[in-house]
């Protein structure tokens, strides 16, 4: 996949079937697009996925994302898109009237003989474009335009800001049912406290992203996939107030213990899915209660994933291989 960021220089020469949007969670939603889109690929057209360039931005919490930049664009190539423009919203974009975006950006710049978009897509300056527009244009432009209902769930639309509100709850089999797959994040195992091997509950640790939707602190049912191998884990989320001293200061870490995982795994890159929130975090009298919980917690983990139809398998836990 070709990646085109933060420029306004570039032309695509080919013909290409192109969507537009956020796409933060590019959740079921977004993939109606995206599979239209790969319709129109078995038919000889390039496949673009058009958004905004959104740079990161340490600290501010209101722009943490679903699926921060990194991952958008790990996801869009494993599907199959050929073009990800992630466009400059400078003052001159943020001004341009809807029927100049389409004849110079879509038309021209993209080259798009099929527009593939929602019904609430608006566009241009103060959002004046809308799908009446871009189909309107589409006989004087030369392309076709296609418009997709919104995908439900439990009776309502699927939107972005639907999956945050559930994850803020978490409430994570909603949010994993509306996003296709279950909320989860990568990142590079790093060095703790080493305090999880004394009680028998190593742990991989990673720094929460700064861009990264956070989730409630707690701990969770979760998946990790690491070397190919994906195992059943218990996940911690949070500032570990039984052995930090001032825990409240500290980064915000995930912690993740694999079932019958024993092997180091400083340095090597995981995914962490997160199924369900089991319980809130709390500071125990001890390592001993902390043990105690941690037991029970396993339990739950072994015991959830085994009643949704995964087998569980007691030697290693381990359901796929690359």
């Amino acid at each position: 996949m070709q990646v085109i960021c933060n420029t306004e220089d570039f032309q695509i020469t080919e013909k290409t079937a192109v969507t537009l949007g956020k796409f933060d969670g590019i959740h079921k939603g977004h993939q109606r697009l995206l599979n239209a889109l790969l319709e129109k690929k078995k038919q000889g057209l390039k496949t673009v996925v058009f958004t905004f360039f959104v740079p990161p931005i340490p600290g501010r919490e209101d722009v943490r994302q679903l699926t921060p930049n990194d991952e958008k664009k790990k996801f869009l190539e494993a599907y199959g898109i050929d073009y990800l423009i992630e466009y400059p919203f400078t003052e001159k974009v943020r001004h341009t009237a809807p029927k100049d975006f389409i004849q110079e950006i879509l038309c021209k710049k993209l080259c798009a003989a099929f527009v593939a978009a929602g019904p609430d897509f608006c566009f241009g300056y103060e959002r004046k474009g809308n799908v009446a527009l871009l189909e309107k244009m589409s006989s004087l432009c030369g392309y076709e335009f296609e418009v997709f209902d919104k995908v439900s769930y439990k009776g309502e639309p699927i939107s972005s800001s639907r999956i945050r509100a559930c994850i803020s709850e978490g409430q994570m089999e909603d949010a994993c049912e509306m996003l296709g797959r279950p909320f989860s994040l990568s990142g590079t195992v790093i060095h703790g406290k080493a305090i999880g091997h004394t009680i028998g509950f190593a742990t991989m640790n990673l720094v929460w992203p700064e861009d990264k939707l956070l989730v409630p602190i707690g701990v969770y049912l979760s998946k990790v996939k690491i070397g190919g191998n994906t195992y059943q884990a218990i996940t911690n989320v949070g500032h570990r107030p039984t052995v930090e001293k001032d825990a409240a200061k500290s980064d915000l870490l995930l912690e993740a213990h694999l079932l019958q995982y024993s092997q180091m795994a400083y340095g090597e890159e995981i995914d962490v899915s997160l199924f369900h929130y089991e319980r809130p975090e709390v500071r125990f009298s001890g390592l001993d209660a902390l043990k105690e919980q941690l037991k029970k917690d396993t339990l739950a983990c072994v015991t959830y994933f085994e009643e949704r139809g995964n087998d569980g398998k007691k030697e290693g836990f381990i359901e796929e291989k690359a």
